[in-house]
């Protein structure tokens, strides 16, 4: 069970409060949900500032079949700019209970072995909900000094983007799949991912509004942590840690990220936004956050104060009740029990149903909120 107690935090430090979402460059603030689309568009160039310049939409798009089981089928899908298209494969894991259209979960992370785990997909399939699974290092592989050889980066030669989106852009042509299949109901589409595959899942999800639920998980900085906030604590095995600063991030993982971020190394403070404001781009669609007690690499705090500070946003967008965050017992992984919340979610959005899960504990005490500004006064939203 998780408890305020469950861990301890040693040190925190917020080196600048948390921007305000709602005000414009030039000082004015939203008012209306009118207001709010257009505050998006102004957004969305911090979105380039982290993860580089959005690809265009597709000259080319083609699903061809590999192969077709009863339970698993396989395809190539290639799709990009006319002169020189992506190719890289997908596979789909359909549940036993046979239907024309599915609830659809994707998952870039086919690189990794969490996927191959029979509990974790079968956490989905016995929901009714279809795996479709897909490897990101197929468009960008994940190396500094070679992965921009790759073919993502070979076919938009003049975009200055980093893996994180090369993978995000997987996430969307899955969707073309999917839906050029006929396979999937468009009401329940979620994408999720972890890790890194977490950030990627999550930056897709914020680019594609066909994606109802966007589920990363224990994504860190650059996901659904914070570069204003870092923290020091002690996780439940008695280890002393500190979470994954911007100067960290870049040292190691740079060529995840535009070249402009790298302007801030050594001062996130000043920084001109924070991961709120990314989150809140979601709004007023499901965004479900999974964190892990200790895994405080991922800075949970900076996650909790900036998922807080984004509910704003989904509060006055009327739907306070879709931003979800929660956290398990245990280290840096993606289990059988994050698919199994997730699949219960994506049911529930179905179904018009309340989950019975516990959201919104920390497993310590929470500091002051990071910000000094409230939304203003809500509208609703149909």
């Amino acid at each position: 069970m998780i408890h305020s107690d469950l861990i301890q935090i040693t040190e925190y430090e917020l080196m600048a409060k948390l921007p305000d979402p709602f005000k414009f460059t030039d000082g004015s603030r939203v008012k209306t949900r009118e207001d709010w689309s257009k505050r998006k568009e102004e957004l969305f160039r911090y979105v380039e500032m982290v993860y580089g310049r959005i690809p265009p939409k597709p000259d080319v798009f083609h699903v061809e079949t590999l192969g077709e089981g009863s339970r698993t089928s396989c395809y190539r899908i290639t799709s990009g700019p006319y002169d020189h298209p992506v190719s890289f494969s997908m596979t789909i894991h359909y549940p036993t209970v046979k239907k024309d259209v599915y609830p659809v979960v994707i998952d870039g992370d086919m690189c990794w072995d969490y996927v191959y785990n029979t509990d974790f997909l079968d956490a989905f399939r016995r929901s009714g909900i279809a795996v479709v699974l897909f490897n990101r290092l197929e468009l960008a592989a994940d190396l500094r000094e070679s992965g921009h050889r790759s073919p993502l980066y070979r076919a938009y030669p003049d975009l200055d983007f980093g893996a994180l989106l090369a993978w995000a852009w997987g996430y969307s042509r899955c969707v073309d799949a999917v839906f050029e299949l006929g396979i999937a109901n468009p009401e329940c589409i979620a994408f999720t991912g972890h890790s890194r595959g977490g950030k990627a899942a999550f930056l897709a999800g914020v680019l594609d509004e066909r994606a109802t639920i966007v589920n990363p998980n224990e994504s860190g900085a650059g996901g659904c942590g914070s570069f204003k906030i870092r923290m020091k604590g002690v996780d439940e095995e008695g280890n002393s840690r500190h979470n994954e600063s911007l100067e960290d991030l870049l040292d190691q993982f740079d060529y995840w990220f535009s070249p402009e971020l790298k302007k801030y190394y050594g001062h996130a403070e000043d920084l001109p936004f924070d991961m709120h404001e990314v989150k809140a781009l979601i709004a007023p669609r499901i965004l479900l956050e999974g964190n892990a007690a200790s895994d405080l690499w991922a800075n949970p705090v900076g996650s909790v104060q900036t998922a807080v500070a984004a509910a704003e946003v989904f509060k006055f967008l009327g739907a306070e009740n879709n931003l979800l965050w929660y956290f398990r017992r245990g280290v840096h992984w993606h289990k059988s029990e994050d698919a199994a919340r997730l699949a219960r979610i994506m049911n529930c959005s179905l179904d018009g149903t309340t989950p019975e899960d516990e959201y919104h504990v920390p497993p310590f005490r929470l500091p002051r909120k990071a910000y000094d500004w409230s939304a203003p006064e809500a509208v609703s939203y149909q």
